[in-house]
């Protein structure tokens, strides 16, 4: 599995139409803190942290418990971002301790990220605050049931859903 993260955050950092400029980190406790992603080696999950390797061989080991998310600042404006698709990913799917939300496009724009039981009750608000291009939230379902559960995505007036299965 985390070979898989790996890729996954490979892959993120990989060119495609939209250069990403800086990985910005949102602490829990609050404030955050910016790198920009040409310094950026590689960025893995060793146990429970997030290493950010930059390119001068320093790491940088943040404990996951105190990451709310990270996203990357594409650079866009929200003009620019206008034809941009947007996207929803959730991983690993089924789920049982942590499951990755993803979701790519408008820039500038609040994003909310909410999940739903299945009698469509709020279980929790996973995310509320800015999206700059890219956001990822690494969700730890706690005290919640095994079943199904409804994703839910609201990004500058858009809704998006995808279905989170808890083993």
């Amino acid at each position: 599995m985390k070979q898989i993260l790996l890729l996954l955050f490979a892959i993120t950092l990989l060119p495609t139409g939209m250069s990403a400029q800086e990985l910005i980190v949102n602490f829990a406790a609050g404030g955050a803190s910016a790198y920009a992603t040409e310094e950026i080696r590689s960025i893995t999950f060793p146990e429970n942290d997030m290493r950010i390797t930059l390119q001068d061989g320093t790491e940088i080991d943040i404990d996951i418990a105190d990451i709310a998310s990270y996203q990357f600042d594409t650079g866009l404006s929200s003009e620019d971002a206008e034809g941009a698709e947007s996207a929803l990913t959730i991983f690993p799917n089924p789920a049982s301790e942590r499951v990755q939300i993803a979701y790519t496009g408008k820039a500038e724009t609040e994003l909310q990220i909410d999940i739903l039981d299945g009698t469509g009750r709020l279980a929790e608000t996973v995310y509320q605050g800015a999206h700059h291009g890219r956001t990822e939230v690494i969700w730890q379902p706690r005290g919640l049931a095994k079943g199904n559960y409804l994703c839910r995505l609201i990004a500058g007036g858009e809704v998006h859903t995808g279905k989170i299965i808890l083993q």
